[in-house]
């Protein structure tokens, strides 16, 4: 009997020998999740993102059990952050750590889910930082615990420069080309729109077409400008549309009307005006044929556009300009001649 209670004094010897060694008697470890990842929506330093923490469980959780994403003192900070739990869980957002319990219904062991999170901000230092996604039950024991890692890394400039173009070119247009609802009645060159012999009560019809080639990112605009109202060594005049005196013709586009001529009335005798097939071209309305009056004084847009161009599509990188010309009986007799300039400008 008295062995017996030896034996039993040695054993509580040893167990006591034991826990005083460990600090405490050994517990099972917590398991791990299947998978567990975190995907932050920018990885610069001190940025605010939306981040989203994805896992799939070890074993099913209860309704009240708890899942938490510990950011482990690392820098990270939820305090501000907006959070959608799985299962319409109830939210808790700190510094540190965002969590969700209070869920629809059990977390099934065999489903991805997610956490968003909706203005995490990013540890202001770079480096890998350790991240935890915990399950914990209603008492706070915990079940389930997964570590991942991020990585907080400066974001990368690129940059990258591309050089302007812009290539513009003027080139005749062929006897009975169709401009804007007006048909040509004589071939043009690019340097050269010749009326020929005018004839009274007879319009005369001319044409130029106009290419434009660019990146610029505003598009641009090309205007026309005459150098002074078309004028013989004699300083007779065929004035700018319609029956303006010299210098004053109409830069609004409205629908063409015959030179009156009135006797005396100089201007009157005879007029050219222009017309674009860009019938809405800068603000300046062509649409239905309308013409316009060059005053020798302000440049008139007649091809726009508010993007790159190719010089090849219509309305786009290629325009047509009509010029029309008529006189009156009363016209002085004369060779007539005058200075027209285009001139493109882009936006970039």
């Amino acid at each position: 009997m008295q062995k017996t209670k030896t034996r039993i004094f040695l054993v509580a010897l040893v167990i006591f020998s034991l826990v005083t060694m460990s600090g405490a008697l050994p517990v099972a470890n917590a398991a791990n999740m299947d998978t567990a990842k975190v995907t932050l929506g920018d990885s610069a330093p001190s940025v605010t993102s939306t981040t989203t923490v994805t896992f799939n469980l070890k074993n099913d959780a209860a309704t009240n059990d708890k899942i938490r994403v510990n950011f482990n003192a690392t820098g990270f900070n939820a305090a501000t952050a907006t959070v959608t739990c799985p299962s319409s869980g109830v939210a808790t957002a700190a510094a540190g750590y965002v969590e969700c319990t209070t869920f629809g219904g059990v977390l099934s062991s065999t489903t991805d889910y997610t956490i968003q999170i909706v203005g995490l901000v990013n540890p202001g230092t770079t480096g890998s930082k350790l991240i935890n996604v915990i399950r914990n039950n209603n008492g706070d024991v915990e079940q389930e615990n997964t570590q991942t890692m991020v990585y907080i890394i400066d974001n990368v400039s690129v940059t990258a420069h591309v050089d302007a173009t812009l290539t513009f070119t003027v080139a005749g247009v062929n006897n009975g080309t169709s401009i804007n609802g007006q048909t040509t009645t004589a071939t043009t060159t690019a340097t050269t729109t010749p009326f020929g012999t005018l004839a009274p009560n007879t319009d005369v019809i001319v044409g130029q077409r106009l290419a434009v080639s660019t990146n610029a990112s505003n598009g641009f605009t090309v205007t026309v400008q005459q150098d002074g109202e078309m004028i013989t060594a004699a300083g007779a005049t065929i004035n700018s549309f319609d029956n303006a005196p010299v210098h004053t013709g109409s830069t609004t586009p409205h629908v063409w009307a015959n030179p009156a001529g009135t006797l005396g009335s100089e201007n009157t005798y005879g007029h050219m005006g222009l017309t674009s097939d860009d019938a809405a071209v800068a603000g300046t309305d062509y649409t239905g044929a309308k013409f316009a009056g060059l005053n020798g004084v302000a440049a008139l847009p007649v091809m726009s556009h508010t993007g790159p161009a190719n010089g090849a599509s219509t309305g786009i990188g290629t325009t047509d300009v009509a010029y029309r010309a008529r006189i009156s009986p009363l016209q002085e007799a004369g060779d007539y001649s005058s200075k027209l300039t285009y001139v493109c400008t882009p936006t970039y």
